[in-house]
């Protein structure tokens, strides 16, 4: 088996321009405009207190009179049910209470679509890529591709009240139902961000480019995520999961656990919606996992929340595991234990390289590493001469890689065009386990 390795790094300057510039077009030129208007003077008027002049906007947005045109705002008739849906819900009405209401749903539907834009973006980036190196292969052998992207890849950008452009101005969390919508592969296509049409990370998955004894495994970054409405203690815990990707669905998640001290509030637990795993209770070190992610890998009919993916590749009849972890959670090898994967995936955004491979377990064969911000692009396998000083051993640990070597060869070296980074070093890749 063949392991080819893409990453992508959206932080670079180009790519960068690129996302400031589709924000920007979503926000004033598209049919999501709006929207966006309704959402950004909302929030002025709520955020100062002038809960009147709130009431008079939300009259305005549903005067029967006011003709919103399904033909032209394609999201206007999903905009009004969920409005009358949610307002329907509530216990104590007043103008205060329905001006909420009507926020969220505007920002909820404005979302939709903002992730289905962003979503077609890293699909293209995602796509241009797998052609570039997706030859057609000659040599018979099963051709394996697996692309990571960075933590909060998928993020709110917030700019729709703030009106600053950029990846890290404003509220990055989506909305509980339009993270599921991501999950599923059914978030809205009928504001297409090109002409091509959108994409789905589901769909890129179910392709191969029509040739045979290839797959695409999708490490799908980091999506923030929180519930619409406050806990009783004003709370608003936020999550942040990564779903993976193959053969055209879903098929789990795995959520950042915060215990890092520069992760900030989010690590406390009185800010989370925390559920000890079931090994806890056995006395076992575990890992937690939010109710929304639990909800979410029940309602796909998804394996409990863990660290370990087994991932069926081609017709083997063991699975291939795959550990995966996002930033400085890293440091804790206890999330993982002392359970065995062939392959360690790290995710990160702006955590330096150097001082966090050392923990990567034993069993591993092969390293992947995608960070959006610093030296982090890397595929190794355990005996790759170049990382190591003197001969390696097919039995040589983590512990002695070669940090300023694992940087040389990460670090814009390997750019096949601005944020898209394709390892050179195919890795032949044939642990002894799916061999019998």
């Amino acid at each position: 088996m063949k392991l080819h390795y893409i990453t992508i790094q959206p932080a670079v300057k180009e790519m960068r321009k690129e996302l400031r510039a589709m924000e920007e077009s979503f926000l004033e030129n598209s049919l999501c405009q709006p929207l966006a208007e309704y959402e950004r003077q909302l929030y002025t008027y709520m955020k100062s207190g002038n809960w009147d002049k709130a009431f008079m906007l939300y009259n305005e947005f549903t005067d029967p009179s006011k003709q919103w045109n399904p033909a032209v705002l394609p999201w206007a008739g999903r905009l009004k049910s969920l409005i009358d849906r949610e307002i329907s819900k509530l216990e104590i009405i007043n103008p205060q209470t329905i001006v909420k209401t009507v926020y969220k749903s505007i920002k909820e539907i404005r979302q939709e679509y903002w992730l289905a834009w962003l979503e077609d973006f890293f699909c293209e980036k995602i796509e241009w890529a797998l052609r570039n190196c997706m030859q057609r292969p000659a040599d018979g052998k099963e051709h394996l591709y697996c692309v990571a992207l960075p933590e909060f890849c998928f993020a709110d950008s917030g700019n729709a009240v703030l009106k600053k452009y950029g990846a890290w101005s404003g509220n990055r969390a989506f909305y509980k139902p339009v993270v599921t919508k991501l999950l599923h592969g059914t978030l809205p296509r009928d504001v297409p961000r090109t002409s091509s049409g959108m994409k789905t990370l589901k769909m890129l998955t179910n392709q191969s480019g029509g040739y045979a004894f290839m797959q695409v495994i999708l490490f799908a970054g980091t999506i923030i995520g929180r519930n619409k409405e406050q806990q009783d203690d004003g709370k608003s815990p936020y999550y942040n999961m990564a779903p993976v990707f193959t053969r055209g669905r879903c098929i789990g998640v795995w959520e950042k656990q915060e215990i890092s001290d520069i992760d900030g509030k989010s690590r406390l637990v009185k800010h989370r919606h925390v559920m000890w795993s079931e090994l806890r209770a056995q006395g076992i070190e575990a890992y937690t996992a939010s109710v929304f992610s639990r909800q979410e890998l029940q309602a796909m009919g998804l394996q409990e929340l863990n660290p370990i993916f087994e991932i069926q590749v081609f017709q083997r009849r063991l699975p291939l595991r795959f550990a995966l972890c996002i930033c400085r959670d890293y440091i804790e090898p206890r999330i993982i234990g002392c359970r065995p994967a062939e392959v360690y995936v790290l995710i990160s955004y702006g955590m330096h390289i150097e001082n966090h491979i050392q923990e990567v377990g034993n069993a591993v064969e092969a390293f992947l590493y995608c960070d959006g911000m610093y030296k982090g692009h890397a595929g190794i396998h355990l005996g790759d001469p170049v990382f190591w000083s003197g001969k390696p051993e097919r039995d040589c640990t983590w512990w002695n890689i070669d940090q300023n070597a694992l940087s040389n060869n990460s670090y814009r070296n390997n750019y096949v065009r601005p944020g898209i980074y394709i390892e050179p070093n195919v890795l032949e890749f044939e642990p002894k386990r799916l061999q019998l």
